[in-house]
């Protein structure tokens, strides 16, 4: 007797990483509310002049495409003022005050990438939040139809599976859902980020002397995985007549 089946197909992708969104934090902290408000704002007007000039955003669009930055963003100041609690949960007398605003990168140089890390880890108020590997907006468009294909072929499979179980020779698909298409807050699509793992390079001391000395930070790219799942119906049934009247 011919019976419905519910399947879930998946596909996966993996590319190497094409660039480097790099999270940053400015943040001023002490008693003199001025003070860390100046503190923030000189280390990100600094900030603006680095990443103003690596990625040539004053320049010819070539300049621009081959820069080491491909473009960074930069949030609203904001301020925060607390009293402090001591070990006996008392109320300091005085104000502690906080400034923050955050930069984002995208970059596309990882050997430059280093050389950055090295310069903003010498910045006063300035703190790496993160480094996280993604591919382009491009590469992923460029893939989507073939994880399209994949994840529905993978879902006939796993019917074709099920049918052969049950001695049915024919399986015809009656319905497919993106996953994520029908809940409101999903998508067929994902690209697994991955944090960037870094190493320090090193080098032999001035004037030949033991030990190594510490010169930057080396980043090394990984594989991004992007990937999408479908949940197709089937019909199953011995034959294509004996589905006609299902």
């Amino acid at each position: 007797m011919p019976f419905r089946i519910s399947v879930r197909g998946t596909a996966s992708i993996s590319r190497m990483a094409e660039r480097a969104v790099v999270s940053i934090k400015v943040s001023a902290q002490g008693p003199s509310q001025q003070r860390n408000f100046l503190g923030a704002v000189t280390a990100a007007k600094n900030l603006q002049d680095i990443f103003t000039h690596q990625s040539h955003s004053n320049g010819t669009q070539a300049e621009q495409d081959a820069a080491v930055i491909e473009r960074w963003t930069m949030s609203s100041i904001t301020t925060q003022s607390w009293y402090e609690r001591n070990h006996k949960n008392e109320v300091s007398e005085d104000k502690t005050h906080r400034t923050n605003l955050d930069f984002e990168l995208h970059v596309r140089d990882f050997d430059a990438l280093g050389e950055l890390a090295a310069t903003l880890g010498d910045m006063e108020h300035v703190k790496i939040e993160s480094v996280n590997w993604v591919l382009t907006k491009a590469t992923i468009a460029a893939h989507k139809s073939e994880l399209r294909k994949l994840a529905a072929a993978d879902a006939m499979q796993h019917a074709k599976d099920y049918a052969e179980t049950f001695s049915m020779a024919v399986v015809k698909p009656i319905e497919l859902v993106e996953d994520g298409a029908g809940d409101g807050g999903g998508q067929f699509f994902s690209q697994a980020l991955r944090k960037a793992d870094m190493r320090m390079a090193a080098r032999a001391p001035p004037g030949g002397g033991s030990g190594q000395e510490m010169t930057h930070v080396v980043f090394r790219p990984e594989e991004i995985d992007m990937e999408g799942s479908v949940t197709c119906k089937f019909l199953v049934g011995g034959s294509e007549e004996e589905l006609s009247h299902f």
